[in-house]
Order: C-alpha cells, then structure tokens, then sequence
C-alpha cells in the first residue's frame, strides 16, 4: 500500500508539470535545453508503475544500508558546535568529536 503511494506521488509530481498546454509547452521547451529525450516522461511514468517491493528492497539494502555501515560508510553527523556534547552522548555508539 505504501508502495502504491509513492508510486502515485511520483507520476504525480511528473504529470501535474504538464496540467495545461502552455505548461506542456513549457516544459517541452526546457526539455530541449536539457537534451532530454521527446517521450520521456511518458517512459518514466511506465518505469514508474513497473516498481516493485522487490525492486525497493534492493536498492535499500545496496545503496541506503551501506550509508550507515561503519566498516564501509564515510558519513559523518554534521552539526552546529554547542550541539556536540548532546550527540556524543546519543545512542550514534562510538562516536569520535573533532574540533575541525
């Protein structure tokens, strides 16, 4: 179900750039500029509508999982200076505090 919703969000926020003809010529203008393809967004809606919880699942455990691996991630929690002992002291467990 929530799956369906996204899906729907996002063919949504495709097509509703092209609500009226002069916003469909618009962005057939823009399109040009960019070297986008005639059909695209036609396309990207069927690529769209073709997602599945398999689909997600994947691109969860190959691209967002990693980010929060510490042997592999590079990440780091950015934060203004006085709100540093609050995340040395949150559940994030070892955390290094660099004063650079």
């Amino acid at each position: 179900m929530m799956l369906d919703t996204a899906i729907s969000t996002a063919v949504y926020a495709v097509v509703s750039r092209e609500e009226t003809p002069s916003s469909t010529a618009g962005q057939s203008f823009v399109s040009l500029f960019r070297g986008v393809a005639p059909g695209f967004n036609r396309r990207l809606i069927q690529q769209l509508r073709a997602v599945t919880p398999h689909d997600c699942m994947r691109a969860i455990t190959t691209h967002f999982l990693p980010l929060f691996d510490p042997a592999a991630s590079t990440c780091a929690p950015l934060s203004a200076p006085f709100l540093r002992p609050e995340l040395a002291l949150g559940s994030w467990g070892r955390v290094r505090v660099s004063e650079g």
